[in-house]
């Protein structure tokens, strides 16, 4: 799941070169191994943490695009990626 997010950030990067701004909504699943989740875009470290609190288990995707990234949070089950021409990010659905 954490891969197909960093996918959509990518892809989001790619459009953005085109567009200028960029809104996606990545199909994930509503829960990770049957627990809800949130995702976590680290700007400073470049990567994507997926992660759940009980079990606590994190996940980190490295991150690679040309536009810098933006920290910010969202639930798994609520996700979109955004270009908005400051940077890339992840929130929650319009």
């Amino acid at each position: 799941m954490g891969e197909r997010v960093a996918s959509q950030l990518t892809a989001a990067d790619a459009l953005a070169t085109r567009e200028g701004t960029v809104y996606v909504e990545p199909a994930v699943p509503e829960r990770a191994v049957g627990m809800n989740y949130r995702i976590r875009l680290d700007a400073s470290n470049e990567q994507l943490v997926v992660s759940t609190a009980d079990p606590a288990v994190t996940v980190r995707v490295p991150v690679s695009t040309t536009r810098p990234l933006v920290d910010s949070t969202t639930r798994g089950t609520d996700l979109a990626v955004r270009y908005d021409g400051n940077g890339l990010s992840v929130g929650e659905t319009r």
